[in-house]
Order: C-alpha cells, then sequence, then structure tokens
C-alpha cells in the first residue's frame, strides 16, 4: 500500500475536500444484497450536513430506484438510467431527460437482429420496461414490471426511448462496432447499453455540479463499472472499490474497500470525519 503524502494533505484540509459526493449505487454504495448498509446510512447524513451534496448515479431506470430515497434523505439528485434521467430530489421534479432519437434508435436495433438474431434486448421508455420474452430475470430491475414484447427487426418501442439494453450480441464495449460506440457503455459483464450521446453519468453530474457552481475538481466519485470510467477520470478525485471491473482497477489510481465492506462510506469517512487517512488509499504510481 502506497499512500502519496500530498493527497493525504489535500483530503485532511478542509479547502481541499471535496464539495460534492457522487456514487454509484449497485455494487458500489449498496450491498451485493441490494442494501444500504446502516453504517453507510449514518455517515452519508453526517457528510450532508457539512454542507456536501450528494448524488446517486446509477443504470438503474427511475422506477428501480426512486424507492430508495425514502431511506436516503441526504441525496440531493438522482441520476438514473446512465445519465439520461435527472431528478431533483429536493424540488422533486425531473430537471433533465435525454432519449435515443427514434431514427438512431431503429438503426441500431435493425443492425442488432441482422448481425445478432440471438441477442435479447430490453428498453427502458417512458411507458416501462419493454423486454423481449427471453430476457434473463436478473436483469429486471424491478420484476414484475416489465413488458414482455416480442419485437420484430424492424420494430421498436413506440414509445420515447432512454436506454437499448443488449445481451449475448457483445461482452465488452470495445467489442462493439466502431460507428455505434459512442453511444454504448456498460454496467454489468455483457450488457452492453445505448443511450444518448450525451446521456452519460459524467454529462449529468458535469450538468447538475455547473448548476450549483461546483468544479468537477471538487467532486469525490465512486464507481465499479465501465459505464462509470469517464466520470471517475474526470473528477477531482475518482475512486474504485475494491471489487471494481478489471477496466477501472487498471484505470483509476485511488481504491477502497469493496462494496460489501462500505468502501464509498469508509473514504468519505477519513476525508470528513478523520484528521488523516489510515491506509483505505492505494495512490499507485
Amino acid at each position: 500500500m502506497n499512500t502519496d503524502p500530498s493527497i493525504v494533505a489535500r483530503l485532511t484540509a478542509d479547502s481541499g475536500r471535496p464539495r460534492c459526493v457522487v456514487s454509484d449505487l449497485d455494487g458500489t454504495l449498496l450491498h451485493s444484497d441490494g442494501r444500504l448498509s446502516q453504517n453507510s446510512a449514518e455517515v452519508l447524513k453526517q457528510v450532508h450536513r457539512l454542507g456536501v451534496d450528494v448524488v446517486l448515479a446509477t443504470a438503474r431506470p427511475y422506477r428501480a430506484a426512486r424507492h430508495l430515497l425514502a431511506d436516503m434523505p441526504f441525496v440531493s439528485y438522482l441520476i438514473c438510467s446512465n445519465g439520461a434521467v435527472g431528478y431533483d430530489v429536493q424540488a422533486k421534479r425531473f430537471s433533465r431527460v435525454a432519449y435515443l432519437p427514434g431514427p438512431r434508435l431503429r438503426t441500431i436495433v435493425a443492425e442488432i437482429r441482422l448481425r445478432h438474431p440471438e441477442a435479447k434486448l430490453a428498453f427502458d421508455t417512458v411507458a416501462g420496461r419493454i423486454v423481449d420474452p427471453e430476457w434473463p430475470r436478473q436483469f429486471l430491475s424491478v420484476p414484475g414490471q416489465a413488458s414482455l414484447w416480442p419485437l420484430a427487426a424492424d420494430e421498436v418501442p413506440e414509445y420515447p426511448t432512454m436506454c437499448l439494453m443488449v445481451l449475448g450480441a457483445w461482452t465488452s464495449v470495445s467489442e462493439v462496432p466502431s460507428h455505434l460506440r459512442p453511444f454504448a457503455t456498460s454496467s454489468a459483464y455483457g450488457l452492453i447499453e445505448f443511450g444518448a450521446v450525451a446521456a452519460s453519468k459524467l454529462d449529468a453530474v458535469n450538468w447538475w455540479s455547473s448548476s450549483r457552481h461546483i468544479p468537477l475538481r471538487d467532486v469525490v466519485a465512486f464507481g465499479d463499472m465501465p459505464n462509470d470510467l469517464d466520470l471517475l477520470t474526470a473528477s477531482g478525485l475518482g475512486v474504485a472499490v475494491a471489487n471494481a471491473h478489471p477496466s477501472i482497477l487498471s484505470s483509476v489510481s485511488l481504491r477502497t474497500l469493496s462494496n460489501d465492506h462500505d468502501g464509498v462510506v469508509e473514504f468519505l469517512r477519513q476525508i470528513f470525519l478523520s484528521t488523516e487517512l489510515d491506509g483505505l488509499v492505494d495512490v499507485r504510481t
């Protein structure tokens, strides 16, 4: 474990502490059973009391994340569908929604159906999630709240769509054809998600932080999957949990404990509630 003294000095000085905390949910802030620990809730509450914005950024659609807000009164802003949807928790209103343009959605779907007929598709739309009949249950954000719809090669839902999810065509974004890659990301192994160009966690956080006059250098962000990478590398502090995807662990220099060991809040505890770091942070040179 190699801890850079300059990082320690910055984090433990009031002037260097972040003004906004952004965390992914599944695999990062929440335990593997989908639960927020009491320890995490208490630390985040204390951080919020210090005047720090707490933002959640998830691939989940809004309907699958909103119930968590009841136990998280300290959250200022909720980013869903990989950045396509932004919900101002305090104002109780949607402030940002980015849809996949219809022609682009139809083009992507037609190409997938042609080249990967075995692939399974799901659409997060304003009317809910619409999925192929064989879509795996573990990828239903809200079990029982999805419409089964066997779509033909030239069909897409009639409703505005925030995210197209694909299983069985590619295993990682790097395998996606280059002309489709700008719209693609991934929040789980083998799951490829397509959204609007402006729909990313980084774009959504940048929009929110700008509205709050908080530069990205004053943001500390936590994540575990490739859809978090741009945000982690652009933020003042980007932190990977120990259980993160290999592409994150190889690209992000700051580490904390795993999600099941409350890595996010243990890192925050040391920044905001302690006077020194005790080794949770690994800065690789």
